[in-house]
């Protein structure tokens, strides 16, 4: 039983030359459809990077605007 098994394991298999896939002017076996959608979620994602940055800035400029200004002359004891 042993030598069976060893014999299969073994055993020398033909190699099958690999085709190579037919090439539509893409190098890669990439399917199209996985391009489009990595393309789309790097812009969203670089679309929400740049609102979220003119955003924050916004933020910022506006509450130093509205920042109240204590000075000696408003405070009354």
């Amino acid at each position: 039983m042993e030598e069976t098994f060893l014999r299969c394991l073994f055993q020398k298999h033909p190699i099958t030359p690999s085709t190579p896939p037919s090439s539509r002017g893409l190098s890669s076996p990439v399917p199209l459809h996985r391009v489009v959608f990595f393309i789309c979620v790097y812009v969203l994602v670089l679309i929400l990077t740049l609102l979220l940055l003119v955003l924050s800035e916004r933020g910022r400029n506006k509450s130093k605007a509205d920042a109240v200004d204590f000075t000696d002359s408003d405070i009354k004891l």
